[in-house]
């Protein structure tokens, strides 16, 4: 596999933790370096599918509920742009929201926008916690076709 350098596009990931700041931070400043596009990615929990037909008092649920799924997106991507506004001194990067499990959300994202770099920060667990609640890390490492940095 042949490998970009400098990277001409970098994927960092937050799940707006101080470690993925950092993580943010780092790539943001690479992405300077190297005059290379940066995007930033969170990924929201999976919503559940609506299915149809559906009795008229649901039909109107389910449009409040997908009002409601709208909102939270514009409120994360604002969340998005306050993050790269406090750590980029030109904060000129393509925010993503996507819904579902996060590491494959990840290695999916980093495919499909062809990126050469992924970012991501580290929560540094170890032992049983790192056992019971597993790695998004680690498993986006794993399965990614590019070089992962990995900012503690």
């Amino acid at each position: 596999m042949v490998y970009r350098y400098p990277p001409e596009r970098i994927l960092v990931c937050t799940d707006f933790s101080e470690q993925s700041r950092h993580a943010l931070a780092y790539a943001a400043e690479t992405a300077r370096a190297c005059k290379s596009k940066l995007l930033v990615l969170h990924v929201g929990p999976p919503i559940p599918d609506i299915t149809f037909p559906l009795p008229e008092a649901t039909a109107i649920q389910a449009a409040a509920w997908t009002e409601t799924l709208r909102e939270r997106e514009e409120q994360i991507c604002k969340r998005l742009e306050q993050e790269v506004a406090a750590v980029a001194e030109s904060p000129d990067a393509e925010l993503i929201y996507v819904e579902g499990e996060p590491s494959t959300a990840i290695v999916h994202t980093a495919e499909s926008r062809a990126c050469d770099l992924l970012v991501l920060g580290s929560h540094g667990r170890t032992g049983l916690a790192r056992v019971l609640m597993g790695s998004v890390t680690e498993r986006s490492a794993r399965h990614v076709h590019c070089p992962v940095l990995v900012v503690k």
